[in-house]
């Protein structure tokens, strides 16, 4: 492999490695519900468990179309200052934790697509270059 290559590899590498950084750390999540939906079915899904951006996307466009009957039914009811609420939650708190659970979920994605192109872009550097960045890790650890 040409030196050309590998230079083209470790500048690749180091943008992997500077994207890494950027999803690394969790972002400290604090749900402004309990987490757990109940659909009109009975259905659960619990938000810090599930992983299906599909689910999510399901059980939101449900728990908006009860909000829209719910508020259509009040006025025709005439019911005044009538709140939509879900499991004892406002439906604003309810889109809050959706949109951060499917921020956790692209964020994982994303943590194993750079893993992925890290691996790839390994295996492709010349055993002279691998060598340099062994050896280079090993002169990091000893100072």
């Amino acid at each position: 492999m040409s030196k050309k290559n590998d230079e083209r590899i470790k500048a690749q590498l180091a943008k992997v490695e500077l994207l890494k950084k950027e999803v690394a750390t969790k972002p400290r999540q604090v749900l402004e519900t309990n987490g757990v939906i109940y659909g009109a079915d009975g259905h659960m899904v619990n938000l810090h468990t599930v992983q299906d951006v599909d689910i999510l996307v399901d059980t939101l466009a449900t728990l908006r179309a009860a909000k829209t009957a719910q508020e259509e039914a009040a006025g025709i009811l005439e019911v005044e200052n009538y709140e939509f609420k879900w499991g004892g939650y406002a439906y604003k708190q309810w889109e809050a934790d959706f949109k951060m659970r499917v921020a956790e979920i692209n964020r994982g994605a994303k943590k194993k697509q750079l893993a992925t192109i890290e691996g790839k872009l390994k295996n492709l550097v010349s055993e002279e270059e691998k060598t340099a960045m062994e050896l280079d890790d090993i002169e990091a650890l000893l100072g």
